[in-house]
């Protein structure tokens, strides 16, 4: 057993060098790259801007200071909305720098997550984790349940299905790189965790307190967690850019 726990501990060790050495990479990169501090700058402005401007709109109205104008386009949770199309921009792109940077010569590991994100992009803009969810609630039989819907139960159990296909092609990718490619990939992999924690654990929440504040973090945690992911990857492909031969 102590075996065991000195090789788990010189793996984690390892992992954690391999991910300092690639935000080390990142951060000078963004120091150096003018057009990715732009980037970052512009797309977080952006985000905040349609995460809390609907919320202010709607508190001013309550506070009547204004008129409440219809906001359903510019609520991040409303379908065929402002910000919901934003998303989908956002997680495209995140794709494409993925694709593009495995193009450029960087690991497997990059094109298994650009795989990953051309699912949440298919996910959110054809809802396929609602559609199954409601299916297989239907097909299974299942019950509300300690405050949350049979459909609930569904789209978690869609979500596992996803996962079963898809988490296997990013580990078997990641067994195949090491070294600060991997180190990247774990943050993506970070970013990516905070992405499926607001998108389901939150999600899970509102639907069991009924809290609308939950709303807005579940929303703008998902449209924060996409906007990381994609100047991450747009950094990491500016930095094979620069540094093809690193």
């Amino acid at each position: 057993m102590p075996k065991v726990l000195q090789h788990s501990g010189h793996v984690l060790s390892q992992l954690g060098q391999e991910v300092a050495q690639a935000w080390s990479l990142l951060i000078e990169q963004y120091r150096n790259d003018r057009r990715l501090r732009i980037f970052a700058r512009e797309l977080v402005s952006a985000n905040l801007l349609l995460i809390f401007l609907p919320a202010a709109v709607i508190w001013a109205g309550g506070a009547g200071l204004i008129a409440v104008p219809d906001t359903d386009f510019l609520h991040p949770g409303r379908d065929g909305s402002l910000p919901e199309m934003f998303n989908y921009a956002q997680t495209g792109l995140t794709a494409a720098f993925l694709f593009l940077a495995w193009r450029s010569g960087e690991s497997l590991a990059c094109l298994a997550w650009a795989a990953l994100f051309v699912f949440v992009l298919l996910d959110d803009s054809l809802q396929y984790h609602e559609h199954m969810g409601e299916w297989l609630a239907r097909v299974l039989a299942l019950t509300d349940r300690d405050g949350l819907r049979a459909v609930d139960f569904g789209e978690l159990l869609a979500w596992v299905l996803a996962a079963a296909v898809l988490l296997p092609l990013v580990a078997v990718s990641a067994l195949r790189t090491a070294g600060r490619e991997r180190g990247f990939a774990i943050l993506i992999g970070a970013v990516f965790s905070a992405l499926v924690f607001f998108g389901l654990a939150v999600d899970m929440l509102h639907q069991f307190t009924g809290l609308r504040a939950l709303t807005l973090l579940e929303d703008g945690g998902e449209m924060l967690s996409i906007a990381a992911a994609c100047i991450l990857s747009f950094g990491w492909y500016r930095l094979g850019r620069a540094n093809p031969g690193r």
